[in-house]
């Protein structure tokens, strides 16, 4: 297992992995106030590399792109169109960070 460690001891072990160099930076420049160790049963690891967006989720995204493409989206629909893009984003680094703390490629 890798070891995470946070100084704000809030986040969950794929979340801190997904640290972007500078909050690496800031974590270990304030890791004299508090410092947490998290880990977690492969098991759990392996359950986070199989996540994705629920089917019908999936369905309204690529409804979306493809009126998107046609250039047919309203205002509201672009909104809902770039939330679901960031949540399957989001998505993909969790589970690719999962699949990479098990020594695993996506598919």
């Amino acid at each position: 297992m890798r070891k995470i460690v946070d100084s704000r001891g809030a986040c969950k072990m794929v979340r801190c992995a997904l640290f972007t160099q500078i909050d690496k930076d800031w974590v270990e420049a304030d890791n004299a106030n508090m410092a947490a160790v998290i880990s977690a049963p492969k098991s759990w690891v392996a359950s986070v590399g199989r996540l994705s967006l629920p089917k019908k989720t999936e369905r309204r995204l690529h409804a979306l792109m493809e009126r998107n493409n046609d250039g047919q989206l309203t205002a509201t629909e672009r909104r809902e169109l770039a939330a679901l893009v960031e949540w399957s984003e989001n998505v993909s680094l969790i589970r690719a960070e999962a699949l990479k703390l098990l020594g695993r490629q996506p598919a």
